[in-house]
């Protein structure tokens, strides 16, 4: 993790998206640098967190690709567990209780707090969303 991405703010985190949200099987995908708006649903796939945080949003930036080859039950699309989307949250502690949470999820525009620090990011085409 570099170093911008551990002082975002509060409900502000980067994340690998599965093939279906990077857009592309490329190093730099057209949803490289898009951000998404992520709801706790309270529930996990059977077995697999806490669902802890219901309610809960938070805003991602996709910086790079959860590539589907050695992680098909999280990245392939759809996934094991039958969803279309993942979001990798990259994070020291992650958002409050959050493991392995259902969301719903939006695309939203990228609140300058993460804008500004994108060109950190692993693809810096200069897209925001």
């Amino acid at each position: 993790m570099s170093p911008w991405q551990a002082s975002l703010g509060t409900n502000l985190y980067t994340a690998a998206g599965s093939t279906a949200i990077f857009g592309g099987s490329d190093w730099c995908g057209s949803g490289c640098g898009t951000c998404y708006e992520l709801t706790n649903t309270g529930t996990s796939p059977p077995g697999q967190g806490s669902g802890a945080g219901a309610g809960e949003t938070i805003t991602v930036l996709v910086t790079n690709e959860c590539p589907a080859v050695g992680n098909e039950q999280w990245c392939s699309t759809p996934n094991q567990y039958g969803f279309g989307a993942h979001f990798d949250i990259m994070s020291q502690g992650g958002p409050n209780g959050w493991n392995n949470p259902i969301v719903t999820y939006r695309q939203v525009s990228c609140p300058s707090t993460l804008s500004q620090h994108y060109q950190g990011c692993e693809c810096v085409t200069g897209q925001y969303s």
